[in-house]
């Protein structure tokens, strides 16, 4: 049997990214306890995303600032950024991908950018990506991100 959770091997993620947020209202932001998925309450309802490792390899998702100006505006566009490679952490090779949300505030109707990075550690030849997580099993715990970590 394999180490991976259920969810995981399941079926259970749809191929979509982080896209769909795009002219979606945030009021709040949730990550698991493992930091392995992210959860966005929208003016229109729930999105919630996992990252997918690849065989062989861990996935996280380290950082994330300008998560106070995200409450209460509008997601205008999205864009992914292929980073450096940094020291290895966990196996040979640790890569960093961002995610740059830029966002148009309700109440001062300026533009801002919220930053993700989540990072990868494998062998060099794996990385993760992130999805739609469609079914998040029930015991999943999740905190609110209030300020940058």
């Amino acid at each position: 049997m394999s180490s991976k959770p259920e969810w995981e091997h399941a079926g259970e993620f749809e191929r979509k990214y982080l896209d769909v947020l795009i002219g979606k209202t945030v009021q709040s932001v949730f990550l698991t306890d493992d930091k392995q998925g992210l959860k966005f309450e929208c003016d229109d309802g729930t999105y919630t995303f996992i990252l997918d490792n690849s065989c062989c390899s861990n996935g996280w998702i380290e950082h994330v600032s300008g998560v106070e100006d995200l409450k209460g505006s509008t997601i205008n566009d999205i864009r992914y950024i292929q980073m450096e490679h940094v020291i290895p952490s966990l196996q040979d090779v640790d890569q960093i991908y961002g995610v740059k949300f830029t966002h148009t505030s309700s109440e001062y109707k300026f533009r801002t950018e919220t930053f993700l990075e989540f990072r990868n550690s494998s062998n060099g030849y794996y990385g993760s990506s992130i999805y739609i997580w469609k079914n998040p099993p029930n015991d999943v715990v999740w905190r609110e991100i209030e300020n940058n970590f």
